[in-house]
């Protein structure tokens, strides 16, 4: 296991996420969560968050990382898995919590891109 390439990807991960809570999804993302702009920056822009979130993508990418090199599993086949394992564990969550669909697309969706990108990472590099 390559641990730059691990950090690398989990670097990869933090920044799609940026763009994806940010940008891509940021006005269905706050409206379907149910906080406000003004919520966001009066936690100092979400920056503890953004640390603790930067820190936890890099564990993530250790774990699959850690899991795709000891399996005998094809490596995407196995990366998949990992993803499905990680969001279907999240969907009882969100039925108690009686989310929409739409937040459960946003995050969930998310969460797959991120995982496939580490197992592609850990196919050229690890």
């Amino acid at each position: 296991m390559s641990i730059l390439a691990a950090v690398i990807a989990g670097v990869i991960a933090f920044m799609i996420g940026g763009a994806w809570y940010g940008f891509i999804f940021k006005e269905a993302w706050i409206k379907e969560v149910g906080i406000t702009e003004e919520q966001i920056n009066d936690s100092n822009n979400g920056m503890k968050e953004m640390i603790y979130t930067f820190l936890l993508e890099i564990v993530v990418a250790f774990l699959v990382f850690f899991l795709l090199s000891h399996t005998d599993l094809n490596i995407f086949c196995a990366g998949f898995t990992i993803a499905l394992i990680s969001i279907f564990s999240a969907l009882k969550n969100y039925f108690f919590e009686m989310k929409s669909f739409k937040l459960i697309a946003i995050n969930e969706s998310y969460k797959l891109i991120c995982i496939m990108i580490m197992t592609l990472a850990a196919y050229f590099f690890g």
